[in-house]
């Protein structure tokens, strides 16, 4: 799943969080880590005196070398081939998108950003490449492990919203796979729109039951611990807060579901977990 992994490096405050999860992706498959940075050097020279301004874009394009140069090594030490590339350009996320087709990435990692804040990247990258986003949200930066040990508590406790639509399926499918990176458990919630009432309410209910348990047994014969949430209300805001309650350390989810005949709408359920949970969420195509 993971064999090509594009980080976009933007050099925020929370950046150096993600550099042990992105080396623990290696325990995932990936094969080779793409650091990506996209430098907008007509801003950051604007205002800059015509005589000095080879001299600073000489400091900018070295300052930035060092640091990723730096993170390069960290993720290099743990085993991971990691390669690094550059492009200008004035907005970061048609070049990420380029860069993605181009590479033939197998996923895309953004952030760490605080929660209930993905960015505007995340928001354009979800209705223009096809490659699964990883979005890391660290809630608490204060701690010395946002995402655990090492990273590896970002997988541990994956929460995975499913209506048994062909992506959902797919996004068990994908957490099957990537049980090295760490995977502990896997809490399964199927969500029951609110205006279902009496005999379709039951019937909605049995159903999804019944394929919660089929669903459960599939991940644990995989050897993954599963347990089960059937809930009722909004879907987008249902599933944050079980993640919320239940302390999962990874959304999980298919890009679209059953209301999506091509790409995701605006509004959707994916979406808006995505873009205003307050955790980490891995969107599968």
């Amino acid at each position: 799943m993971l064999e090509k992994v594009i980080y976009a490096v933007d050099f925020g405050d929370l950046q150096p969080l993600a550099v042990p999860c992105l080396a623990r992706l290696r325990d995932a498959g990936c094969d080779e880590l793409v650091l990506l940075h996209v430098a907008d050097e007509r801003r950051s020279l604007r205002g800059v005196p015509g005589l000095l301004r080879d001299d600073v874009r000489t400091c900018l394009r070295e300052a930035v070398e060092v640091r990723i140069n730096e993170w390069a090594r960290a993720c290099g030490d743990q085993g991971t081939d990691v390669r690094i590339l550059h492009r200008e350009g004035n907005v970061q996320w048609t070049d990420l998108c380029e860069a993605v087709r181009q590479e033939k990435a197998s996923l895309v990692v953004l952030g760490p950003r605080p929660g209930h804040d993905a960015g505007p990247t995340a928001y354009f990258l979800m209705h223009s490449v096809r490659a699964p986003l990883l979005i890391l949200k660290v809630a608490d930066p204060s701690l010395p492990e946002p995402f655990g040990t090492e990273c590896s508590g970002l997988f541990s406790r994956v929460l995975i919203p499913t209506d048994w639509s062909e992506c959902a399926l797919r996004a068990e499918k994908r957490a099957i796979q990537l049980r090295k990176a760490g995977i502990k458990e896997i809490i399964l919630v199927h969500v029951i729109e609110p205006d279902l009432s009496g005999t379709g309410k039951e019937e909605a209910e049995t159903l999804a039951s019944k394929r919660l348990a089929r669903s459960r047994a599939e991940l644990e014969k995989a050897g993954i611990k599963a347990t089960t949430l059937l809930l009722e209300g909004d879907p987008a805001q249902a599933i944050s807060d079980a993640a919320e309650k239940e302390d999962a350390s990874l959304i999980m989810m298919g890009s679209t579901g059953k209301s999506v005949t091509e790409e995701m709408l605006i509004g959707s359920v994916s979406e808006h977990v995505a873009l205003t949970a307050n955790r980490s969420v891995l969107l599968v195509h």
